[in-house]
């Protein structure tokens, strides 16, 4: 047996309001990957009698800290998502928070309530060592936190303390808002901006798990995104791409794209839809039919709700507004 040191992460923490048919197998593959550690549930009462792990009441005082202010001072400043999910994305990290100094730990894995893990957790988090935090790759201006070795309590300390004062200074978050403007001028202001502004100031170094690719190893941002991996589709063009991932010896793998190289897969990360391959993935099934059939009905389902949202957004921006002359101009009919 390979002794790890002492500062090697031994605690996984989920944090999920509700109870959603995937969580047994997300909680399961956790134990699985840390079987001499903690697997924690923050969850409520709709989660208590899952038996996987340990579960904690989301509720407790204790972990409530802070969060009374920021409910009082929060605004919503997304159009993507609904008011209580994109608070919720944000609070998490303060009931982690106080949950590490409730039980005093120096470090931990903070995966979402949708991630399976394929790796041994203290092994792995040794990889990451020398940063407060870890994400994957959004876009230029967010990350995806949903495999987040934290080392050390005092980068998310500094996280929820810099949450705070952003929203109690609204000309603060207006320039976070401006750096995430999106089209039709509305903007997104979630856990995925905030932490990428967070890491930008360089207090504390932040890892990105897409540079393990160069160790051989992979940690899937999101599924259905191929990256730099082989993308698999079955309708080029009407449907996006998705990771193509096949399993063996229970473990997920897939190709580097242009280079061949295989490799393993330390998470997968299901989102939105992407969410009912879960079970398959977690006994190693694989999904290329059943992933094309997720994808397509999604498309088909939020049509309707894209044509509602692109008139809704565009008679509020100032597009809508404009004259011809000037909509001509700012689709660049006329030379400078």
């Amino acid at each position: 047996m390979t002794l790890l040191p002492a500062d090697a992460t031994r605690t996984v923490i989920i944090t999920h309001r509700g109870y959603r048919s995937y969580l047994p197998a997300c909680l399961r593959r956790a134990c699985a990957s840390n079987p001499d550690g903690r697997v924690v549930l923050l969850g409520d009462e709709a989660s208590a009698s899952i038996g996987i792990g340990e579960h904690h009441d989301i509720d407790q005082p204790e972990l409530q800290e802070d969060l009374d202010e920021f409910r009082r001072i929060y605004k919503c400043r997304s159009r993507s998502q609904g008011y209580l999910f994109e608070r919720g994305c944000l609070e998490r990290w303060f009931v982690i928070r106080n949950f590490m100094r409730r039980e005093k730990l120096r470090g931990c894995l903070a995966i979402d309530s949708d991630v399976l893990l394929f790796c041994n957790v203290p092994e792995e988090s040794l990889r990451f060592r020398s940063y407060a935090m870890t994400f994957g790759r959004w876009d230029a201006v967010r990350v995806v936190p949903h495999c987040n070795f934290i080392r050390g309590i005092e980068g998310i300390e500094s996280f929820c303390e810099y949450v705070l004062e952003l929203y109690r200074n609204q000309d603060a978050l207006e320039r976070i808002a401006a750096i995430n403007r999106k089209k039709y001028d509305s903007s997104w202001i979630s856990d995925m901006s905030l932490l990428a502004s967070w890491g930008a100031l360089g207090t504390f170094p932040v890892g990105f798990l897409e540079d393990t690719v160069a160790q051989g190893v992979g940690f899937d941002a999101c599924l259905d995104a191929p990256d730099v991996y082989e993308p698999c589709s079955f309708f080029p063009g009407v449907l996006k791409p998705w990771k193509k991932i096949t399993f063996r010896d229970g473990l997920p793998y897939a190709k580097v794209r242009g280079s061949g190289l295989e490799v393993p897969f330390r998470c997968l990360h299901y989102h939105g839809r992407m969410k009912q391959l879960i079970d398959r993935h977690d006994k190693t099934m694989s999904d290329d039919i059943h992933a094309a059939k997720i994808l397509l009905s999604k498309k088909l389902f939020t049509f309707p709700s894209k044509i509602q949202l692109f008139c809704k957004n565009y008679i509020a921006s100032p597009l809508a507004r404009a004259s011809v002359v000037e909509r001509l101009a700012l689709a660049g009919w006329f030379p400078k």
